[in-house]
Parts: C-alpha cells; structure tokens; sequence
C-alpha cells in the first residue's frame, strides 16, 4: 500500500502503481485546508475512487473487532463537480465481501445516497464500502467519490 501526498490530499492506491497524481482504484483525504472544489470534498472527508474498467472497485474494509450489534451509517456524495462525472459511479455495501447479495445497491451517487441498518456481526466479520464505474458492457465512466460512513457498537 502506497502512501502519497499531492494536491492537498494523502493517497492510498493498493497495489502502487507509479508516482501521484491519479492511479486507480485509490482511498483518499482531504487535508487541504478547506473544500476541494474539483472533487467537491470537504476539508478531513475521505473519498473512494474506483478504477477504470479493467480494474474497477475501490473498497473501503471494516473489520468487527468483537462479537456485537452495530450500527453502520453511510452517505456517499456525488463527487466531482459536473453532472455527468458525478453520476458515473455505483455505490454498494457488503457484508463478508458478498457482492451477490449486498446489503446496500445504489446505481450512481446523484442523489447523495444512504445507507443505516443495524446488524449483529461476529468477531471478523467484514463490511466494505465500496464504489465501482458504471457501464454499459462496452463504455466504462467513474469518478472519485465523497463518503462518510460510521459504524458504531450499539449498547
């Protein structure tokens, strides 16, 4: 896992593929002082960015650290400024890494959408946001996309 810096974000792409500015799929942070107008990110928000269609998700992992009831709240923003760069990118969240039966779809991210469910998780067991271009089996579009996700043990 690289860790870069550039542009007032830090960058974690998996594998490395060369010096920043953009190889994807990335993770990435804002820590600009303030909001990045070209992808629309505020000042400490992490973004996901899936790749072209060769190589296309971008996954964001948490692990249960103990056997419990959680609650996982997530919003993914639109992104990248334009209308047809933001809505060019697919939204999921998967429990284990089973994308057959996702516990969250979202075809693009135009409308910010979200996702809040509790659920009862054994100790390793996975949640991934993940995000993924949209495409019509012969072009492929994506974008970087803003998220906020918060998962929390529940009392």
């Amino acid at each position: 896992v690289s860790d870069d810096e550039y542009d007032g974000r830090v960058y974690w792409i998996d594998p490395p593929t060369g010096p920043l500015p953009v190889y994807e799929p990335n993770f990435n942070k804002n820590i600009s002082n303030g909001v990045d107008n070209y992808y629309s990110s505020s000042h400490g928000q992490v973004s996901l960015t899936p790749g072209p269609c060769e190589r296309p998700f971008s996954v964001l992992r948490w692990t249960a650290p103990a056997a419990g009831t959680y609650a996982i709240d997530a919003r993914f923003y639109r992104g990248m400024r334009s209308l047809s760069e933001g809505a060019q990118t697919t939204a999921h969240i998967l429990r284990n890494s089973n994308s057959s039966t996702p516990l969250f779809f979202a075809p693009n991210t135009l409308v910010n959408p979200t996702f809040a469910q509790t659920l009862t998780l054994t100790a390793g067991e996975m949640i991934d946001v993940v995000v993924g271009p949209v495409t019509d089996g012969v072009n492929c579009s994506y974008s970087e996309t803003p998220l906020s996700v918060t998962i929390a043990p529940v009392p």
